[in-house]
């Protein structure tokens, strides 16, 4: 009896330790932006847009040049995953969330070369008339195992704020206030 209780101490014993370790061992970088560069993270930007009182629009652009794209199993395609998830924070209080959302987005590539594009979603939030807010973007690439972060302000107090309108040209939204004619030449 005293062994079987000895095997079943020593059991436990390894069954701990041997859930002790962490299977994810994601590192947290800021992201990359209009403003600011870092080297091995990728561009990330965000726009919002007021569609109504309560309804927000928020557009993702991940920049593709610094993903690492796996080939997966037997597949013969080179495919990047990320996943991005938004909250939506008002400002000057206490990590108080108004609304969130998670999405994967994933890019495949025929050959390991790349060609450099942007990953773009579109996504909808709930925010109020009269507040603002702060939407904090987190975007993880699973296959480097890297978590990056952006933020963007949110001013939903402003009926003619800048974010009240929204850029287009040939149904292409500008991230930035105004598209280069070097890729848009004007007719």
């Amino acid at each position: 009896m005293t062994r079987f209780a000895g095997y079943l101490a020593l059991a436990a014993f390894a069954l701990f330790f041997w859930n002790c370790h962490s299977n994810k061992a994601y590192t947290s970088k800021p992201a990359r932006t209009f403003a600011g560069a870092e080297s091995e993270a990728p561009e990330i930007n965000l726009l919002a847009w007021h569609y109504s009182d309560s309804l927000s629009y928020v557009w993702v652009e991940i920049k593709n040049e610094q993903l690492l794209y796996k080939r997966i199993d037997t597949s013969r395609f080179f495919v990047a995953d990320v996943r991005v998830h938004l909250q939506v924070i008002m400002a000057g209080t206490q990590k108080r969330m108004v609304d969130s959302i998670t999405i994967d987005v994933s890019d495949r590539s025929a050959s390991e070369n790349v060609t450099p594009k942007s990953l773009r979603s579109k996504m909808q939030l709930a925010m109020r008339k009269g507040f603002e807010y702060v939407i904090e973007a987190e975007v993880l690439d699973r296959n480097r195992k890297a978590n990056y972060k952006a933020s963007l302000p949110v001013d939903k107090m402003n009926l003619y704020g800048e974010q009240s309108f929204l850029i287009t040209r040939r149904d292409t939204i500008s991230f930035k206030s105004v598209f280069s004619p070097s890729i848009y030449p004007f007719n």
